[in-house]
């Protein structure tokens, strides 16, 4: 009888020890997509500010050349 209550037990300590691992585990997935999804994000604002700071200086440099002629 003892025995069969130790087994249960150390079974229910097993089973909330995986519980808690699988939880950790499916937390740090989801916050290392958070952090590649905003990284991402980041990235692609930057290479569209750069394409719009490219676009000004053209047509101004354009404007300029007009002006110029």
């Amino acid at each position: 009888m003892i025995m069969t209550v130790i087994m249960v037990i150390v079974i229910m300590i097993m089973t909330v020890i995986m519980v808690i691992v699988i939880m950790t585990v499916i937390m740090v997935i989801v916050i290392m997509t958070v952090i590649m999804v905003i990284v991402i994000m980041t990235v692609i604002m930057v290479i569209v500010i750069m394409t719009v700071i490219m676009v000004i200086v053209i047509m101004t440099m354009t404007v300029i050349y007009l002006v110029m002629m």
